[in-house]
């Protein structure tokens, strides 16, 4: 997340950089155009959270606060925490239609974005590419368990995965309640599974 210190920013100026995390809540005006109960259902969703000194925002965020600082006479510096992850030595096997390849191509422009595509179009194949192109290892945080199977599947069908393993590791691993059998290059969990983890291997970064 981006980190913004509230230091030298004054209330309206941290209101100003909390709105570029806020958009309106859809499910609370479809139930309110449809006279339903609204209630616990917030008319605002803020994405950030905050500290005693600092203001937390999503990392999609960056470009809209360094401009918003820049124009109201900031200097705007940036520090990198990121884990950089480890390079891998992996390939892509398939071949991207024209608008795969022009999606994936507007995605390496970018540090992290969202491809917004219909069923069918290849998104699982698009990240596949771009896991080769980038060669980092990767942990794919997948809606729900039932989809953990067709990203292995696709994944072994389009990548390969050139590495020496450690004893009892694959090259594309995955993560549940129930077993952690971790990827060293890849690795799958569910954004539920992904939240409920308190320790990382060293490798996974």
């Amino acid at each position: 997340m981006l980190e913004i210190s509230k230091t030298n920013l004054t209330p309206l100026a941290q209101n100003a950089v909390r709105r570029l995390a806020t958009f309106a809540n859809p499910d609370f005006y479809r139930a309110q155009a449809m006279r339903q109960p609204v209630y616990n259902k917030p008319r605002i969703i803020y994405c950030g959270e905050e500290t005693v000194d600092s203001i937390l925002l999503p990392r999609g965020c960056r470009e809209s606060v360094a401009a918003l600082l820049t124009d109201a006479g900031c200097t705007v510096t940036f520090d990198d925490e990121r884990n950089q992850g480890k390079r891998i030595r992996v390939k892509f096997i398939g071949s991207l239609r024209a608008p795969q390849s022009e999606a994936a191509k507007t995605m390496l422009e970018y540090d992290d974005g969202i491809l917004v595509a219909p069923t069918g179009f290849g998104k699982t194949v698009i990240a596949a590419d771009l896991i080769a192109k980038r060669k980092t290892n990767t942990l794919i945080i997948i809606r729900s368990s039932s989809l953990m199977e067709q990203w292995r599947d696709r994944l072994e069908q389009f990548l390969t995965v050139k590495a020496k393993l450690p004893p009892l590791l694959t090259p594309i691993g995955r993560i549940s309640r129930r077993q952690h059998r971790y990827g060293h290059e890849l690795c799958r969990d569910t954004s539920q599974g992904y939240c409920r983890l308190r320790t990382f291997p060293d490798y996974l970064g």
